[in-house]
């Protein structure tokens, strides 16, 4: 049976230790999302919009983002 783990991303980063389980969703992709503004990655880790693009990605267990602007 397939379940995933949702963790909170804190402010230096690093994944929160605490977790809420999912179980009814098959893990073939990852996101990122923002319930506090409208900011949504695709399953790549990427965001785009017209002015900006951003690449989210974890490294050495901490998610790091690279920003661009056009």
């Amino acid at each position: 049976m397939q379940f995933t783990r949702d963790y909170t991303i804190k402010r230096n980063g690093r994944l929160s230790a605490k977790s809420t389980r999912s179980d009814d969703c098959p893990m073939d992709a990852s996101f990122v999302a923002c319930t506090s503004c409208d900011f949504v990655t695709n399953c790549d880790g990427e965001y785009k919009d017209y002015e900006r693009r951003i690449q989210v990605y974890s490294q050495d267990g901490v998610m790091m983002y690279d920003e661009k602007f056009f």
